[in-house]
């Protein structure tokens, strides 16, 4: 693996910025839209499922788009995913107080996102020990999910 800035090729770092970042924020709107519906139904989230899914599958085309790898670009990749699963769990957070369709100024505002994630790492510690059990198991699941995707990049 290459660790040097001077072999990356302009180009590839543009797919990969591409791929990695735009693509994971459409990805993770998607899911949690479509999580948010499922949720309505079944009482049940398959978001992780999703998120497995889909940061598998962008992990390998992103690995396509270059042919020799380089720490940046995995390091990009592991970016977005992370911004990919915090929309997810900001989603998941708005579907839980309602009908998350109902508010669409909240997919484009990123203070909105930001606020949440704060409040949710501060109610991490702040709950009993079972809600933060809880949220220790999300965080987890999330991270091997962005693991899972960054591994296919190499």
């Amino acid at each position: 693996m290459d660790k040097s800035i001077k072999n990356i090729k302009l180009k590839d770092l543009a797919f990969v910025v591409l791929y990695a970042i735009v693509l994971s924020i459409m990805f993770g709107i998607l899911i949690g839209l479509i999580d948010s519906l499922i949720t309505t139904q079944i009482s049940f989230s398959l978001s992780f499922i999703f998120f497995f899914i889909s940061s598998r599958w962008l992990g390998r085309q992103v690995r396509k788009l270059y042919d020799y790898p380089n720490i940046y670009y995995i390091i990009i990749t592991g970016i977005g995913l992370f911004i990919q699963a915090s929309i997810i769990l900001v989603l998941q957070m708005f579907a839980r107080q309602g009908n998350i369709i109902e508010h669409p100024e909240i997919f484009l505002n990123e203070l909105v996102y930001i606020e949440t994630m704060i409040y949710l790492f501060r109610d991490t510690f702040a709950g009993g020990i079972f809600n933060s059990l809880n949220y220790l198991i999300t965080y987890l699941l999330y991270g091997v999910g962005i693991y899972i995707g960054i591994r296919e990049t190499y």
